[in-house]
C-alpha cells in the first residue's frame, strides 16, 4: 500500500507518538518533556484546530455569498 493512501493511519500514528513523547517516562527524558494536564491538552487541541475551523467558516461564508448572488441573478430574468 502506498504511503499517501493511508493518511488517517499516519495521522493516528503521529498523534500516538506525540502523546508517548509527552507521557511516557523514557521519551520524557529523551526529549526533555513533562506530562500535560487535561486542560493543557484541551488548549492544544483548540489551538491546533483553530485553522481548520476558520477555514470551514470562510468556505461557508463564501458559499452563502455565492448563493445570494445566484438568487439575485434569478430575480433579474425579464
Amino acid at each position: 500500500m502506498a504511503v499517501g493512501r493511508n493518511r488517517a493511519g499516519i495521522g493516528l500514528a503521529d498523534c500516538r507518538l506525540q502523546i508517548a513523547v509527552v507521557h511516557w517516562s523514557p521519551l520524557n527524558k529523551a526529549f526533555d518533556t513533562s506530562a500535560l494536564t487535561l486542560s493543557q491538552w484541551g488548549l492544544c487541541l483548540a489551538m491546533a484546530s483553530a485553522v481548520f475551523w476558520f477555514s470551514e467558516l470562510r468556505k461557508l461564508g463564501m458559499r452563502l455569498h455565492q448563493g445570494k448572488a445566484v438568487l439575485h441573478q434569478k430575480r433579474r430574468i425579464f
